[in-house]
């Protein structure tokens, strides 16, 4: 549980957190008391990186390179104060290659190759509940996930219990 105003997970950096080019997907139980700016993150704007955030009410992942970076938005039926299941897959080069599924329900899909990514590889550590420069969470993560392709949507329902 965090609070909200300084806890958080660091994990050092291991190449095995390297996303690189290739196709992941990230789920993960989260529990939110109101906006929360980093869920999770790992990478340096600008460097390579990923990070998946609530700042508003809306759902966000972000996914930078040296050579081009990208916002996905999703309006998320979050209650606050309750569990929900979160999550996305990134097929780099599928058009509609980039899910977002929120208790096991596909709520949107979007095109990253529109964004030119390149490796989202970085040195920095996985951080847990916070941004980096500021934005804590004030609720709860559990079961953090991260696999190397894209999960089917009937995984994604699975692991959030729905089937």
């Amino acid at each position: 549980s965090f609070d909200g105003v300084d806890d958080y997970v660091s994990i050092p950096h291991d190449p095995s957190l390297d996303l690189g080019t290739g196709d992941f997907s990230v789920a993960f139980w989260v529990r939110t008391q109101g906006v929360a700016w980093s869920i999770l993150n790992k990478g340096v704007d600008g460097w390579g990186g990923i990070d998946v955030g609530f700042p508003y009410p809306q759902l966000e992942l972000w996914l930078w390179s040296p050579v081009g970076w990208g916002g996905f938005t999703v309006p998320a039926p979050f209650v606050y104060g309750t569990f929900h299941h979160v999550a996305f897959t990134v097929d780099q080069d599928g058009d509609s290659g980039t899910r977002a599924y929120i208790d096991g329900v596909l709520v949107q899909a979007f095109d990253p190759s529109i964004y030119g990514l390149g490796t989202i590889n970085n040195s920095e550590e996985l951080l847990i509940g916070w941004d980096g420069s500021g934005g804590f969470l004030d609720g709860a993560v559990d079961e953090i996930m991260l696999f190397r392709r894209v999960i089917t949507a009937d995984e994604a329902a699975a692991l959030a219990g729905v089937r």
